[in-house]
């Protein structure tokens, strides 16, 4: 947390609290078979087990599809061979963390090998049809950063007859 001073247009100052984090990614990967890998895991922040997309956090000088890429495989064990990225980054509270995260859309998605987690991570993945995470999302996903990657790919997915 970092306390800043900032003016406002009348020219008064005011103190805020900015919190940085890692900047991150989060995908939308989906099998030949219409079929989302969503994961399951525990998020702090919250005190709560959520279902959500795979992403991670980007490594020093890692481009960012690199970096969904990998944390795809090592969270689930599937790859991706076509990674578009939606959009700019996008700023998860511009009023006070200074850190953003880039949204991708996976097509084709692969079983590869096993899950390859961090000794701190205790994910579980499913699957789940895209018309059911559709659903999902209006009604019970919780994690706004699956909700913009999932909106921003909507016309990606229309545009391939996937929706």
């Amino acid at each position: 947390m970092l306390l800043a001073t900032f003016e406002d247009p009348q020219g008064e100052t005011h103190d805020f609290y900015l919190f940085d984090k890692p900047i991150f990614t989060v995908i939308l990967p989906l099998t030949d078979a219409g079929e989302v890998i969503t994961i399951r895991q525990y998020y702090q922040g919250c005190d709560k087990i959520l279902r959500t997309l795979p992403g991670g956090n980007i490594n020093a000088n890692e481009p960012p599809a690199e970096t969904i890429r990998r944390e795809l495989m090592e969270e689930t064990g599937y790859l991706c061979p076509e990674i578009i990225q939606l959009g700019s980054k996008v700023w998860p509270d511009p009023g006070n963390i200074l850190s953003y995260y880039y949204c991708f859309l996976g097509i084709g998605a692969q079983k590869i090998r096993k899950q390859n987690l961090d000794d701190t991570e205790d994910i579980e993945f499913g699957l789940i049809s895209l018309q059911e995470w559709l659903i999902l999302t209006e009604k019970e996903i919780e994690d706004p950063c699956a909700m913009v990657a999932t909106h921003r790919a909507l016309p990606y997915l229309r545009e391939r007859g996937l929706l």
